[in-house]
C-alpha cells in the first residue's frame, strides 16, 4: 500500500509540474505577442508620421510652386499701393479659402476646417485676412495645424 502512495504521489507532483510549466509556457508567449503587436504598432504610427510630413512638404512645395506661378503673372501689382496684401484668406461654408487680391479670383481650397482654429483666430478668419505672398498663408496656416 506505501508503493501505492509513493506512485500516487509522485503521480500528483508530475501533473502538477506539468501544468505549471504549461502555465509560465502560455504566459510567456502571450507577452511575447503582446510585445509583437506593441512594436507592430508604433512601426505603424511611425509609418503615418512619415508619410504624413512628406505629405506636408509635398504640399508645401506644390504651394510654394504655385505663389510663384502667381507672382510671375502678375509681378506689377503693389500691396502698399492699397494697403492690402495680395492674398485674402476667409472662411467660407466652413472651410478656408485663399481669394487673389480682386476677392473673387480663388487661389487655393485648403480644405482646411474653420473649427481646428481657436476661436480668437476664427473671428478673424470670418472677418478675413490678408497676406502679401502665398508662402506667408501657408506659414500662417502650418502655425495653427502643426
Amino acid at each position: 500500500m506505501k508503493r501505492y502512495r509513493i506512485c500516487f504521489f509522485m503521480l500528483v507532483v508530475a501533473v502538477f509540474a506539468f501544468l505549471s510549466g504549461g502555465f509560465f509556457y502560455t504566459a510567456k508567449a502571450e507577452r511575447e505577442q503582446e510585445r509583437l503587436q506593441q512594436e507592430a504598432l508604433r512601426k505603424q504610427e511611425e509609418e503615418q508620421e512619415r508619410k504624413e510630413q512628406q505629405l506636408q512638404k509635398q504640399l508645401l512645395s506644390e504651394y510654394e510652386k504655385m505663389a510663384k506661378e502667381a507672382a510671375a503673372l502678375n509681378p506689377s501689382a503693389s500691396s502698399e499701393s492699397t494697403g492690402q496684401g495680395e492674398y485674402y484668406l476667409v472662411e467660407e461654408n466652413g472651410f478656408l479659402l485663399v481669394f487673389n487680391r480682386d476677392r473673387t479670383t480663388l487661389c487655393l481650397h485648403t480644405h482646411m476646417p474653420l473649427s481646428e482654429f481657436p476661436e480668437e483666430e476664427q473671428a478673424k478668419l470670418m472677418k478675413g485676412i490678408w497676406f502679401s505672398s502665398m508662402l506667408e498663408v501657408f506659414n500662417y496656416l502650418e502655425s495653427f495645424t502643426s
